[in-house]
């Protein structure tokens, strides 16, 4: 990913949405989970940057390639590629109410408990599954939620 791009997104509190595609089926190891096996496809993260930085300082550490494995996504960030960045200046929008929205249109959690740690909702999963991309991109525009859209 180009820096120009991770500039653009702005340094404030808000929710995101990584995209990521795995070419070809896996198996994944997170150390606090478990062992999963994933399917070829796209993934979506859903998640929150409410800390220093906000978003921009969240969003790169994200796609960073050197780094300590903190979160969830971290370990799946090593197997797929970043297709897509959606995030919201939000301090009301949740990443609970944005999982909510897209499994409500038929997107399929994946991963019991993922990035859902801190949850306060009934969230089973942060991270989402859809094998078409037109399909998830579809429901994205749908959700009423005004999102920025960045194709990596």
């Amino acid at each position: 990913m180009s820096s120009k791009k991770t500039l653009k997104i702005p340094s404030l509190k808000g929710v995101y949405l990584i995209v990521t595609y795995l070419d070809s089926d896996t198996q994944l190891d997170i150390a606090s989970l478990g062992r999963f096996k994933l399917r070829k496809g796209y993934y979506i993260y859903a998640g929150s940057a409410k800390g220093p930085g906000g978003l921009k300082a969240r969003i790169r550490r994200h796609l960073r390639k050197e780094k300590k494995k903190h979160w969830h996504i971290d370990y799946l960030l090593e197997k797929t590629k970043v297709k897509i960045i959606a995030y919201n200046i939000s301090s009301t929008v949740s990443e609970c109410e944005l999982v909510a929205k897209l499994v409500n249109k038929g997107i399929q959690p994946v991963i019991t408990g993922f990035g859902a740690s801190d949850c306060k909702g009934k969230c089973l999963s942060h991270l989402l599954y859809v094998y078409d991309l037109r399909e998830l991109l579809k429901h994205i525009m749908k959700l009423n939620i005004k999102l920025k859209i960045i194709h990596i």
